[in-house]
């Protein structure tokens, strides 16, 4: 008897597991749940925007590289040139090889003296100018070309997130790197300004997009 019960155990465990496979092939081939997963898994790039780096921009122009494709833009994107700072105190770049005779500039935060057209990187060393230089061209190709990033919005219009910038437009903070550079007075502190343009320049570097930094404009705080 004991025998009879061991063996009508076995039979229902093995029905059961039978059961429990064929169900769980029929989930994993509907094709509904499949593309759930896929849903799932797939990236977010809503906020994946891009700011070229200094010594990506100043490169040699290459094949399809950055460089190469600023080249190729230039003049219908800047025909008026690039200018950072304000007033009197700026930088002028008149064409793409004036860009990359400045880029990648080293050196420590210090205002622009005087109107300079198309300084190189021996004539004003400023990591600073070179990052605000290369936030000014990333915003304007991203505008002139909907495929620069891989976001669907314009970074120019988005708001930084949080922090003491929180809400500021981009192009609100550019306006205040501009200053800045130039020596002027500024909302915020120099530093906190300084701080801020790098993390959006090593965040939204090609490749290193981590976190979030920028919200569409239509966002409500």
């Amino acid at each position: 008897m004991k025998n009879l019960f061991t063996i009508i155990a076995l039979i229902f465990a093995t029905l059961s597991i039978f059961t429990l496979n064929v169900k769980a092939q029929d989930f994993f081939m509907n094709d509904d749940v499949e593309d759930s997963f896929t849903t799932q898994l797939s990236v977010n790039t809503d906020n994946d925007f891009r700011i070229e780096s200094s010594g990506a921009l100043g490169a040699r122009p290459r094949g399809g590289n950055c460089a190469a494709q600023l080249y190729g833009c230039f003049d219908q994107v800047f025909p008026e040139g690039v200018t950072i700072g304000k007033n009197e105190n700026v930088l002028v770049f008149t064409s793409a090889e004036a860009i990359t005779n400045f880029l990648p500039s080293f050196g420590s935060l210090k205002s622009i003296p005087t109107t300079m057209i198309d300084p190189t990187s021996r004539e004003m060393r400023s990591t600073f100018a070179a990052r605000v230089l290369s936030l000014k061209i990333s915003l304007e190709m991203d505008k002139a070309n909907e495929n620069f990033a891989n976001s669907n919005h314009t970074m120019a219009d988005c708001l930084i997130k949080s922090g003491l910038f929180a809400g500021t437009s981009v192009t609100r903070f550019l306006d205040m790197c501009d200053a800045a550079i130039a020596g002027e007075p500024t909302a915020m502190p120099v530093k906190a300004i300084e701080r801020m343009l790098s993390d959006l320049c090593t965040n939204y570097q090609p490749g290193q997009y981590s976190d979030e930094l920028l919200i569409p404009a239509r966002t409500n705080f």
